[in-house]
């Protein structure tokens, strides 16, 4: 018989922060990635690479995010289910 898993993250910084899980920290990383493309028109290069290895930071814990919504919504799913 199938049993329910539960993953939840103790320090998830998508249960810290929810604003970031609803779609800001997409739009944060694509922000970044423009003025990054900025500073590279301008061969700013240096200021161009910290915009870039941020935007990545952002748009990874979107990601995480939002697989750890789904993951959630799965467990739910499973346990009714089972029920």
């Amino acid at each position: 018989m199938l049993e329910r898993v539960r993953v939840i993250s103790v320090f998830s910084p998508c249960r810290l922060f929810p604003a970031m899980a609803n779609g800001t920290a997409f739009q944060k990383a694509i922000d970044l990635v423009v003025r990054a493309t900025e500073e590279d028109k301008k061969k700013n290069y240096e200021e161009a690479l910290q915009l870039y290895e941020h935007a990545v930071k952002y748009f990874l814990h979107a990601i995480k995010c939002k697989y750890n919504h789904y993951l959630r919504q799965s467990n739910k799913t499973l346990g009714n289910v089972l029920s």
